[in-house]
This record gives C-alpha cells, structure tokens and sequence, in this order.
C-alpha cells in the first residue's frame, strides 16, 4: 500500500487569539487516483488537503480535497502549500484543473496569493432570507456561492444557517459578511454543507467576490478582513484590475505519514 507525506498548516493565522485554517499539503510526483486522495483527505480531516505536481521551475498543478469531495478552489490551502514550497522570495506558480493560474508572492511577514476576481449578481433578499437567521439587507450570487449582508459584526458572529433551506439552492455555500467592528475593514464568516463544511473556518477564495462588493461599500480597494469563526483568521486583501490579492501568515504545524483506506479489491 502506498503512503503519502501530509504536512499539516495553519493559514491566515495571527496568533493565538486567531488560529487560522488547517490545511494539508502533499506533494506526489504524480496525481494518484482520486479515490486515494479523498481518502487521504478524509482522514486529514482539514477543511482542504492540497495535492501538488512539480510541473516546472517554480510551477505546480495542484489540487484540493475536502474531507468529502474535491473543489475547484481553495486559497487558504494553496497559501500553505506556497509557504510548504517557498524558495527565498521567488513567486510560485500554481495551475488549476480548470485553467486558473494563481500566484504566490513571499515578504517577510506574509504570502499572499492572487485569486480570480468573481462577478456577483443582486438577488432577491426574501428568496434567501430562508437559509439565514439573522435579517438579510443586501443578496447577491455569483453561481456558486450566495454573499448576504447583515447589519453588523455582531450579526455575523451570531448568525446560523438553514442547513436545509441552502441545500435546496444552486450555490455550493453562503458568505455572510458586514462591515468591520474597528479592528478590520470588513468581517464575513462561510458556510458550505454541500461539500462537507458546515463551517470553513478561514476562507482566502471567497475574497474575489467579497473585495469587489466593498469596493462598492466603502470606495475603496485595500482591506484588513477577519473571518469571525470560532477559530478565526486574519487577511489582507487588495483588489486588483485583473484578480483579488489576497494576504495572511502561515504558520506549520506538523508532518504525518497517511495510508489511503480504499474499498475492498481496489488498487493503489
């Protein structure tokens, strides 16, 4: 049986008051079938493990899996595995299955990481209100994911979701997000039963449609952002002419060493 090499992340972390999101980060020399890495990232249990192939000089293919499914997106774990590959201060290169090119860039107290900026659409606030507790005031979509406002920070942290209510929608999950309560710009936290989060507990993606929604809110384009979960993160975001940069500390955590458990009879 195979093994693979799992190190394990904490992304957009900020101390201990704010932890950051656990990501694995396994690089192979070439993608094993996609029932192994499932299962390595099963039994991971972080939100993402990211899988990588050296596909050049400072470039790789990479891709993630939830504990349930994989995605065609995840910054928070491609932000460690930039930190897990980082050479002095030379950028880094990362191809996506679906075509998407992101860039890493290193300093000397963050990596950031330059994601797609995502259109979004107005929707009907009273269609959506269902999946939330809380008052929504503005809604919008981008196909995948729902963005809601509410009133304020403290809406955010104490807001919950219908679980069943989303799950009979299109989006993959639902960003709930106000203005800053004076230690950031803007707050958001995200939900995504449909692929295995109920709660992602820093999310880096969802910022190319948050960054474009508060450029229209505040008029501006540099943000500090703190994901209110229950572990929390801290971000810097940037909106660019042509994506989202998107910033935090990265810190290790630890290595194992993980055998995929596959049905009986399946080949590794």
């Amino acid at each position: 049986m195979t093994q693979f090499t799992v190190t394990s992340w904490r992304a957009f972390t900020d101390g201990e008051a704010l932890r950051g999101n656990a990501a694995g980060v396994c690089l192979v020399e070439r993608f094993p079938a996609d029932d192994i890495m499932q299962s390595v990232a099963e039994q991971m249990g972080h939100a993402e493990t990211a899988f990588l192939v050296v596909a050049g000089t400072d470039r790789y293919r990479i891709r993630w899996f939830t504990p349930a499914t994989e995605v065609p997106l995840c910054g928070h774990a491609t932000l460690a595995a930039a930190a897990q590959l980082r050479k002095g201060t030379r950028p880094l290169t990362f191809e996506t299955t679906n075509g998407t090119i992101l860039t890493a860039e290193f300093d000397d107290a963050q990596v950031s990481l330059k994601l797609p900026r995502r259109i979004i659409q107005p929707v009907d606030a009273a269609i959506v209100q269902p999946c939330l507790n809380a008052p929504v005031s503005a809604a919008y979509t981008s196909g995948d994911e729902l963005l809601v406002e509410v009133a304020d920070a403290d809406a955010v942290r104490a807001c919950r979701i219908d679980t069943a209510a989303l799950m009979r929608r299109d989006e993959m999950g639902i960003i709930v997000t106000a203005r800053g309560d004076g230690d950031c710009d803007y707050c958001y936290r995200y939900f995504a039963p449909k692929i295995g989060l109920s709660e992602d507990p820093v999310t880096g993606s969802v910022n190319g449609l948050l960054a474009p929604y508060w450029e229209m809110r505040l008029k501006r384009t540099t943000f500090d952002a703190r994901q209110l979960s229950a572990e929390g993160g801290a971000l810097t975001v940037a909106l660019l002419a042509d994506g989202v940069r998107v910033g935090g500390k990265v810190a290790r955590v630890d290595t194992r060493i993980v055998e995929p458990h596959l049905p009986m009879g399946a080949a590794a």
